[in-house]
């Protein structure tokens, strides 16, 4: 089932975090386009909701997060989150 969003831990940031509210893109697969999404949260955990739901999102995959062309860090996917209303809630928890 293609999901809403995505939770990634183990966070690594090389550049400043984004903010909640952000505008970044996903690569969440070897090989794909980074999807566009806008950030949720942040603390131990990035969660982010897709612009478009995304397919193949799995746990313990690399998941990177861009600002354009510019790296900004990336961690290990935690889950894939299908429940779009789930996302709004964690707004703001970290």
């Amino acid at each position: 089932l293609p999901a809403a969003g995505v939770e990634i831990g183990e966070l690594n940031w090389l550049a400043e975090a984004p903010e909640p509210g952000a505008e970044v893109e996903l690569q969440i697969r070897h090989g794909a386009e980074p999807a566009p999404a806008r950030v949720e949260r942040v603390g131990e955990r990035l969660t982010a909701r897709f612009h478009e739901p995304q397919r193949a999102v799995t746990p313990g995959q690399s998941g990177v997060v861009f600002r354009g062309d510019r790296l900004l860090g990336g961690g290990r996917i935690r889950r894939g989150v299908r429940n779009p209303e789930a996302l709004t809630a964690a707004r703001g928890a970290a």
